[in-house]
């Protein structure tokens, strides 16, 4: 484990080693993106939506309107005893599933999550980065399509691979 330790970096190393890459015309890197990256665009989080809707439920059981002074722990403990579908240790799934037991309710709670909504400034950047080919492929666990909004003006698209998507081989 000691080992991990030398492959951190920080930010300005990281920028660093992108910027000194030794082929202009192809692009050795990829991204990850969660769900951070589009909350700054108005959408919520999963975390965002979990800590929302656990508090309905809460409220639910116990009739209480100020649930500040309870630790999530307890929450958890109580929804676990009062619910058999809840799962405290999968929350979103939970209560994703219960809230939007059908198909077409889950798409319209997302497509109405993510409406009118504009990729920050951060999507912008990372469209300059694959423009400048520093980095080729992107892939993201996020619902929203505001990724590929940012690159729709960019004469060079990367590969975006979203959450539901089955990549089996990248050309």
């Amino acid at each position: 484990m000691s080992n991990i330790q030398f492959k951190e970096r920080s930010v300005e190393e990281l920028a660093l080693f992108i910027k000194n890459k030794t082929d202009e015309k192809q692009s050795l890197y990829c991204m990850l993106l969660g769900a951070g990256a589009s909350k700054s665009s108005g959408i919520r989080t999963g975390q965002d939506l979990v800590e929302y809707w656990r508090e309905i439920f809460y409220k639910k059981i116990t009739h209480k309107e100020k649930t500040q002074d309870i630790s999530i722990q307890e929450k958890k403990e109580l929804l676990s005893k009062e619910f058999g579908w809840y799962k405290p240790d999968n929350e979103y799934s939970s209560f994703f599933g219960k809230i939007y037991d059908l198909p077409n309710q889950r798409r319209n709670f997302i497509e109405l999550e993510v409406n009118g909504k504009e990729p920050s400034i951060g999507y912008h950047y990372l469209n300059k980065l694959a423009i400048d080919n520093y980095i080729e492929t992107f892939f993201t666990t996020n619902f929203d399509d505001l990724l590929e909004q940012a690159f729709i003006d960019a004469n060079r698209r990367p590969i975006v691979c979203p959450h539901d998507s089955s990549v089996k081989i990248l050309v």
